[in-house]
């Protein structure tokens, strides 16, 4: 993680996962699913903040709402911010019968990322069930990254601007992608996001008070400073290879040290022999602090000008990044009240 020098890790691949479209089916429920959905999770307490990471495997290809417990649904229910006991679990009959999730009713991922995205991909890798919470108990604010949140963004975004950007690499590489013209246009198929996190209140009525391009910015020389790390995870919310032709990535990193807590989110995308871009999300917390900055920046450049790099340098995103100019940042400064 930036600061510390720490390498990117990322989730085992599942060999029997499908990509694609998932699609739901009530009557696919198989026992591999059912121990396959074991949810983790880990808290740790920090200067009012109450912080929960969950983690599980990859977004199975048939529906498990038959199998929905206490284990499977922590992170349905974090995402819908309700208890298990203010929810039913779907019977096979309801999930057949019932197209429509309600207050009371949760559905599985599969049939919620089916219903809710319009995307007609789904990237190779999807982690529905990877969850980073943060909850300041005295405000009630939260400060969340999930996937779907994250993915629901997709549907607002193509490839045009992409493909405007670099006509000529586009066009000579489109024959080795393996896609053809109109599939290129027909979905975003680098599984692009601006996503850069969730903010939201547990307290009804509240709103989350955010003040743009404050004087304040985040200290980097003092987030590489040596600190004792009190708790420290990492996150992949979803991956995909684009036909081995590249890398779309997101993935959040959090570190806790007694000065405060860092949180990293980062959107790598690099197409071989096109362009590269990485989107970072930065948070910062001082302890004490009744606000916390968020800085989000966008780093792109074609492969062309990048022609001086060492090629290894392609696939260490952190040496890369360094070589990308900055296109686009915003500064937040977010209130705790």
């Amino acid at each position: 993680m930036e600061g510390r020098g720490s390498n990117d890790a990322s989730n085992p691949k599942n060999p029997t996962s499908s990509s694609g479209r998932r699609k739901s089916n009530g009557n696919s429920v198989v026992g591999a699913v059912q121990y396959a959905r074991r949810v983790n999770e880990q808290s740790y307490a920090f200067d009012g903040w109450q912080i929960t990471v969950l983690k599980s495997p990859i977004l199975p290809s048939n529906c498990y709402c038959n199998i929905l417990d206490k284990d499977n649904t922590k992170g349905l229910l974090f995402e819908l911010g309700c208890k298990l006991e203010d929810v039913n679990l779907p019977s096979k009959s309801s999930v057949e019968s019932s197209d429509q999730e309600t207050a009371s009713t949760i559905k599985c991922h599969v049939c919620r990322y089916t219903e809710q995205l319009p995307l007609k991909h789904l990237p190779d890798m999807v982690f529905p069930d990877n969850y980073l919470h943060l909850r300041h108990e005295a405000s009630g604010l939260i400060l969340e990254f999930n996937t779907l949140e994250a993915m629901k963004l997709m549907s607002t975004q193509d490839t045009e601007s992409l493909q405007i950007a670099c006509s000529k690499d586009w066009q000579a590489s489109q024959t080795e992608m393996g896609l053809p013209k109109e599939v290129l246009h027909d979905f975003n198929w680098t599984f692009s996001t601006d996503y850069n996190g969730t903010l939201k209140s547990s307290q009804a009525g509240n709103e989350v008070a955010v003040i743009n391009n404050p004087s304040e910015e985040i200290n980097m020389e003092k987030l590489k400073q040596r600190e004792q790390i009190l708790f420290y995870d990492e996150l992949t919310l979803y991956e995909d290879e684009l036909h081995d032709n590249g890398i779309s990535n997101l993935n959040v990193k959090l570190r806790v040290m007694p000065s405060g807590f860092f949180i990293l989110l980062r959107h790598t995308l690099r197409v071989d022999h096109v362009m590269a871009r990485v989107c970072d999300t930065r948070i910062h917390y001082e302890a004490g602090n009744n606000y916390f900055l968020r800085q989000s920046q966008t780093k792109q450049e074609s492969f062309k000008n990048l022609a001086h790099m060492d090629p290894h340098q392609f696939s260490d995103i952190n040496a890369l990044s360094q070589f990308l100019p900055v296109t686009k940042e915003t500064i937040e400064k977010i209130l705790i009240q």
